[in-house]
C-alpha cells in the first residue's frame, strides 16, 4: 500500500489508534477486492457518524464504510 491517511478525533489513545488501525485494514482488504491495486492509490479515511467511516481514493469519494457490517453501504 502506497499511502493512507487516518483523521482521528480527539482524545487519541493507544486503544482508538489499534481500532483504526484494524479498519483501515478491514478497508484496504475491501477496497483490493474491487480490484484496486492500493500500490498505485492513496487512501484517506474519516470518520462520519454510528460507526461509519468516508473513504477517498486519491482525495476523491470513494464510499462509506460501516464497521458493524464490515462492508460499503452507498
Amino acid at each position: 500500500m502506497r499511502e493512507t491517511t487516518i483523521v482521528m478525533k480527539k482524545p487519541i489513545t493507544i486503544e482508538a489508534v489499534k481500532r483504526v488501525v484494524e479498519i483501515e485494514k478491514q478497508i484496504s482488504e475491501a477496497v483490493q477486492l474491487f480490484g484496486y491495486n492500493l500500490d498505485k492509490h492513496r487512501l484517506t479515511i474519516k470518520p462520519c457518524v454510528f460507526q461509519r467511516y468516508k473513504v477517498y481514493m486519491n482525495g476523491r469519494y470513494f464510499g462509506l464504510w460501516d464497521i458493524r457490517r464490515k462492508t460499503f453501504v452507498d
